[in-house]
């Protein structure tokens, strides 16, 4: 039979008159009998109709015969030579103007004393005896319950009897390697699903079908057919992304990274961009920098919205957009650390230092981190002069803007945990071209890298003693000694034993020096210069008997074998903060011996440095606060000209400065101003009457001054004042406990040796 998509519909169309089960249809004409089969059938179905003569002594004899349906018309069938005049002709596809369908045919006759080659056509002529009766096409619809069939789903098959008197006893439904059958209670309509296998492709499926029928409760029959749907794989459900910006607050004034992340296998994010003042788009690593406009109020709540355009190789799934809003709250946050970050700038592959000190007095540093996106970033090193943190600039690092996070773990007086975390803006150089060289050391990446994390925010359930690993000297050579130590910074806390060695190394097990362990490591001659990893483990044991273990690895630096390492500078403000309009001393001292400052300058741009002038502190920069600097994690300018051993040099950097919200101005009325010029001219005469008197008495005081004192020395000329000169060395210091444990507190007495110079203090 031949199916319909999406409908299959088998019809059976009763005759006007329809003849009775079982009864024959009458002779034409009393000599000759027709035999249909059956004068009903669904659309495919085989029905002979057979001729016989019945009256042998008839002068007309059978010499052919023609069967075709009528309405809708079919092809003609035509009996083959006797002696058996039987012709089959297929039922037919109902009209589709539901017109009657009508079986017909055609005998052709000959005369038994005269035979006379037949003609054959559809006109009656002597000689043709034309018959037909009316036949019943039984119909059913076929309907599936969906116009595509997705993969793992299910399609469900509705079978309705549209022929009066007829009803479907049972039916089933196959597809590949699936079969389904209906309930099986006889009706005019059924249902039936069968399962869709989850490995189909897109294209077809055919779904076969069957059933059982009977009609006027006297006829069992059979049909089936097969329905074909389309295959569709089901839309994947929609992608889900990460949009997380480097932290849930920010500063005015100040970078704030988001990380665009895709969280579904199969899907790549290509392009993405964060839209505040302007569309800032991602960079390869699908990291987007905007800065925090300056005038925005602390306390406010910032939505950034973000788009991105993203690749799929899931099935049925096209690349796509997707878009949403990162909500910011916009804080000023107070910083404990001063963040020195050298050089100021680096080309990708460039070696960059970060140094953390404490701005808050009993705060004590007890780990520290520092790293670009997506980098593995270093750990942190204590030296003896202070902690820092080696990273490099990304390889595949754009040039411009990026992002230098850093994170702090710390300790107070009392025992309690702290942590804190900033960025910094730090601007990549574009990379020399091939045939320069930039004599930056080769830095290879720590042999068991980890994705670093801003330290989290403590746990102050549990107190766990600190162990600290100094490493002297910050840096070494090929064949160089480094000595390793460990002490407990808890006060009650021993420790007990210790190794420490390169990747590689055995571990070299630590001699026992006042109330901490050390050990003498030797850089390996084989090591390349870079960062590499220096692993240590400690052993400990508090005043309560509490046995402590501890290990770490130190990220350290190997020089090459004649290549000088950088100088180390201290850049310290003061004080830590600021209002715009306000003025910060920045001091530099240098941390290597020797070297000497012969010059500096600080500021928050290129073109408003101030120059350093030399003070007991160190070298000095009076900087001043831009009157526009929005509140939030500043960024000063330095750099330092120095001489050492062998040369001069210069280096430069960045420094992290808070700068404090200005307070808000509020209106004065007609009376508050009034009142105030009052008491200011007030004031104005009281002070000019007070200057006039101040002076006569002011000069008869100093002259009084520098008249010499009986037996003293003689009064210096006019123009001539003492200023305190600074020895050329260092001051000589003693030490009364060397191998002393270590305390908060440290007291070291001053003497000069100069006997013309007397400093004395604590």
């Amino acid at each position: 039979m031949v199916p319909l998509l999406p409908r299959a519909a088998v019809t059976l169309v009763l005759g006007l008159t329809p003849v009775a089960l079982g009864e024959e249809a009458p002779p034409p004409e009393g000599a000759f009998a027709v035999d249909p089969s059956r004068l009903y059938g669904v659309p495919g179905d085989q029905i002979s109709v057979g001729f016989k003569d019945k009256d042998l002594e008839d002068r007309w004899t059978i010499r052919g015969c023609e069967v075709w349906f009528e309405q809708p018309s079919g092809p003609v069938s035509r009996c083959p030579a006797g002696p058996l005049w039987e012709a089959t002709v297929t039922v037919p596809e109902p009209d589709p103007s539901g017109r009657t369908a009508a079986l017909h045919w055609r005998l052709l006759l000959i005369e038994a004393e005269e035979e006379k080659p037949p003609i054959i056509n559809l006109v009656p002529e002597p000689g043709e005896l034309p018959g037909s009766r009316d036949f019943t096409i039984l119909r059913f619809d076929v309907e599936p319950d969906r116009p595509e069939a997705e993969p793992g789903g299910t399609v469900g098959l509705t079978f309705v009897a549209v022929t009066p008197g007829l009803e479907i006893i049972d039916c089933g439904i196959s597809a590949p390697g699936r079969d389904a059958a209906c309930d099986g209670v006889s009706r005019p309509k059924q249902f039936g699903q069968v399962p869709i296998p989850r490995d189909l492709k897109d294209g077809q499926v055919t779904l076969g079908w069957k059933l059982t029928y009977t009609f006027r409760e006297q006829v069992l029959g059979e049909a089936d057919g097969t329905i074909k749907l389309p295959v569709r794989a089901p839309p994947p459900p929609p992608p889900e992304f990460s949009v997380v910006p480097s932290s849930t607050t920010a500063s005015p004034g100040q970078p704030l990274s988001v990380t665009f992340l895709s969280l579904t296998p199969g899907v790549t994010v290509e392009t993405c961009a964060v839209a505040l003042d302007g569309r800032a788009p991602c960079s390869a690593s699908g990291v987007a920098v905007v800065i925090i406009p300056p005038g925005t109020q602390p306390g406010a709540e910032l939505r950034l919205p973000w788009d991105l355009v993203y690749s799929s190789t899931r099935p049925g799934e096209q690349g796509r957009t997707a878009d949403g809003v990162v909500e910011v709250d916009i804080t000023v946050i107070e910083r404990r650390f001063a963040v020195t970050v050298q050089p100021r700038a680096a080309v990708p592959g460039g070696e960059v230092t970060l140094a953390f000190e404490s701005l808050v007095e009993g705060v004590d540093i007890v780990d520290c981190i520092g790293f670009f996106p997506r980098d593995p970033g270093g750990r942190c090193q204590r030296s003896p002069e202070r902690w820092l943190a080696r990273t490099s600039v990304p390889a595949d690092a754009e040039p411009g803007a990026s992002l230098l996070r850093w994170g702090v773990a710390s300790l107070t007086a009392d025992g309690t945990p702290g942590a804190d975390s900033g960025v910094v803006a730090y601007r990549v150089l574009a990379p020399p071209t091939p045939s320069r060289t930039t004599g930056t050391p080769r830095t290879d990446p720590p042999d068991t890298p980890s994705t670093p994390d801003v330290p989290a925010a403590p746990d102050t359930t549990a107190r766990v003693p600190v162990l600290v690993v100094v490493t002297d000297p910050e840096s070494a050579g090929p064949g160089e000694d480094v000595t390793v130590t460990v002490s407990a910074l808890d006060p009650g806390v021993t420790v007990t034993g210790c190794t420490a060695g390169f990747a590689g190394q055995a571990g070299s097990a630590c001699g026992k020096s006042g109330g901490r362990r050390s050990s003498t490591v030797v850089v390996p001659e084989d090591a390349r210069p870079g960062r590499q990893s220096l692993r240590w483990s400690a052993t400990a044991r508090t005043d309560a008997g509490t046995a402590v273990t501890d290990a770490g690895t130190v990220t350290y630096r190997i020089l090459a074998g004649d290549a000088v390492d950088v100088p180390a500078f201290s850049v310290r403000p003061e004080p830590p903060a600021a209002e715009p309009g306000g003025r910060v001393a920045v001091a530099h001292r240098p941390l290597t011996q020797d070297v000497t400052i012969t010059g500096c300058s600080a500021g928050f741009t290129e073109t408003t440095m101030a120059a350093c002038h030399e003070t007991e502190r160190g070298w000095v920069a009076d900087v001043a606060v831009p009157d526009a600097a929005p509140p939030g994690a500043g960024t000063v300018l330095w750099k330092v000209a120095y001489t050492r051993t062998g040369g001069e040099g210069s280096t430069d950097g960045l420094l992290s400065l808070d700068v404090l919200a200005a307070p808000k101005q509020e209106a004065a009325g007609f009376w508050t101003t009034a009142r105030g010029i009052g008491w200011r001219v007030a004031l104005g005469a009281a002070l000019l009457v007070v200057f006039a008197g101040a002076r006569l008495g002011g000069r008869r005081l100093i002259d009084r001054r520098r008249r010499p004192a009986a037996g003293g020395e003689p009064e210096l000329p006019d123009g001539v004042r003492v200023v305190p000169v600074l020895p050329a060395t260092w001051p000589a210091a003693t030490i009364s406990e060397p191998d002393a444990a270590p305390r908060r507190l440290i007291r070291l007495t001053l003497r000069d040796r100069r006997p013309d110079i007397r400093i004395s203090g604590e």
